[in-house]
């Protein structure tokens, strides 16, 4: 995200289309709405973390919430993958080194289950919408 001399900002969303935008519109959550428009409901969660490293969390938006420890750092790619399975009450956590996921509740953390493959994982949230 960069700030314009006008005091508006350029921003590169996840699903890699690019929007210009206000402070109000970002602090109101009004930017980067899903391209897919089979999906009408705004996502509740993004990715953040470091580009430099290729590490990030599924973040929880209304707080800032980071799901997951240290271990459970994702890959961009894995990350937005995650994020764009979410449905608006579970997202996939876990650690993508070794391949195990759990279903997880995105209001308040709770994980679901026995361990799952990001491939399993992400078919479920995708069924529970």
């Amino acid at each position: 995200m960069n700030q314009n001399s006008n005091g508006s900002f350029n921003i590169t969303c996840l699903n890699g289309f690019s929007e210009t935008a206000n402070a109000e519109s970002i602090a109101r959550n009004l930017v980067c709405e899903t391209g897919n428009s089979a999906s009408s409901q705004r996502k509740s969660v993004v990715c953040t973390g470091n580009e430099f490293q290729n590490w990030f969390y599924v973040t929880r938006i209304a707080d800032n919430k980071q799901f997951g420890d240290f271990s459970e750092k994702l890959s961009l790619n894995v990350c937005q993958q995650a994020v764009r399975a979410s449905s608006s009450e579970v997202v996939c956590t876990g650690n993508e080194f070794q391949d195990w996921f759990y279903l997880t509740r995105i209001s308040d953390g709770k994980k679901f289950g026995d361990r799952l493959s990001f491939k399993t994982c992400l078919q479920l949230s995708n069924t529970s919408q």
